[in-house]
């Protein structure tokens, strides 16, 4: 056998030893109860805020809480005598306070979470800019400090995605004029517009709806899941114009079933949020499982560790095979366990076989190199 044939026969055995993905089973789909995704998007006057707390009063129902994070000074306060909500002023705008206001917010039972700005995140005190900027200075290399802060960006961008609670945001756009002609007196005059959002770019796919307001207070809405809105624009919107938007969040309720509790030996799923359902653990001796992969399934107790463990590792596979290569193999095993995003996991023990595949893939390609030229997954 030449040294070529052993090489890639020695390749081709690393390969099978990673663990064969599930049998790929296709099932009906069912539209299930959901938490509204919503941002509002516009430059400062075009009644983003107002408009936020009463699309949050209709979600939250007459007698449901809002928490809102305040950016501005107090400025949200100002609505307190038209609406019923509490609120945290942030003066420091990290992924981490953004998190655990989150977290703050669930564990009082509140129904809706609100953030006006979330552009503050981006630009504000340690903020994503300031994050990068001084991470670029040790690095002395400006996408050295992009790919630091990457992590923390997706870890906040996917907890908020699995929230609970309803999420509604506003961001900023920068301010620009435009001359035109007012129809009614016949004269130039000089009308306010709003520019791209003061945030990263594609942000706005991660919502169920996107709208930009106009200084003249109109909802337009850019971007939606629910077909009633789409290409509409409403004129100062009252509470009644979101109805069909808390209609179409309603489905059937998570289907859940009782736990199956692991013998001796065997590594069981720790208890879950109630959204997620349990199901029987497969037994596997705690011996044969590396270390590193026991620690990550004691993270992955509920829907937001499984969120950050499965983002962490979609960044080693990145750093692995490369921005294009490594986001397809991602998405191609989460696809083997019937899901396109880790936080619509209805089992711990489906999200930890799909940690565990994605991990060995990690290891294996970092153990040999020439398989980073294969086909991914």
């Amino acid at each position: 056998m030449s040294v070529v044939e052993s090489r890639e026969t020695a390749r081709n055995e690393k390969v099978k030893s990673i663990p064969m993905p599930n049998v790929i089973q296709f099932k009906r789909a069912v539209k299930r109860d959901a938490r509204g995704r919503v941002a509002l998007i516009g430059p400062a006057g075009s009644g983003k805020s107002y408009t936020m707390l009463k699309l949050a009063r209709q979600l939250a129902g007459p007698e449901g809480r809002i928490a809102a994070i305040d950016t501005e000074h107090g400025s949200l306060s100002k609505y307190a005598d038209a609406f019923d909500f509490d609120v945290f002023e942030m003066d420091s705008f990290s992924p981490t306070n953004f998190m655990a206001a989150l977290d703050a917010a669930e564990k009082g039972g509140y129904a809706v979470f609100c953030v006006d700005s979330l552009s503050h995140f981006w630009v504000g005190r340690d903020g994503a800019l300031e994050f990068v900027d001084m991470a670029s200075k040790r690095h002395r290399d400006n996408m050295g400090g992009w790919k630091d802060f990457r992590p923390h960006e997706r870890a906040m961008v996917d907890r908020m995605i699995a929230s609970p609670c309803h999420v509604i945001v506003t961001m900023r756009t920068k301010n620009d004029y435009v001359e035109e002609l007012n129809s009614s007196t016949g004269k130039m005059q000089r009308r306010k517009v709003g520019l791209a959002p003061v945030q990263r770019e594609g942000l706005e796919y991660e919502f169920d709806m996107v709208g930009y307001m106009d200084e003249d207070n109109t909802l337009i809405v850019d971007k939606t899941r629910c077909s009633s809105y789409t290409g509409k624009a409403i004129p100062k919107p009252a509470e009644k114009d979101f109805l069909p938007f808390c209609d179409w969040l309603k489905g059937a309720a998570p289907a859940v079933t009782p736990a199956t509790p692991a013998s001796d030996g065997e590594i069981a799923s720790p208890p879950s949020s109630s959204s997620m359902e349990q199901q029987p653990v497969r037994p596997a001796r705690a011996e044969d499982i590396p270390e590193a992969v026991q620690q990550m399934w004691r993270q992955m107790s509920n829907l937001n560790g499984i969120c950050e463990v499965l983002g962490k590792l979609k960044e080693e596979l990145i750093e692995t095979l490369g921005e294009e290569r490594g986001t397809k193999s991602f998405q191609i095993l989460l696809a083997t366990h019937g899901v396109e995003h880790p936080n619509q996991f209805k089992s711990v023990q489906k999200a930890r076989q799909c940690a565990w595949q994605i991990w060995m893939k990690v290891q294996t390609v970092r153990k040999s190199p020439a398989l980073e030229h294969q086909e991914v997954a």
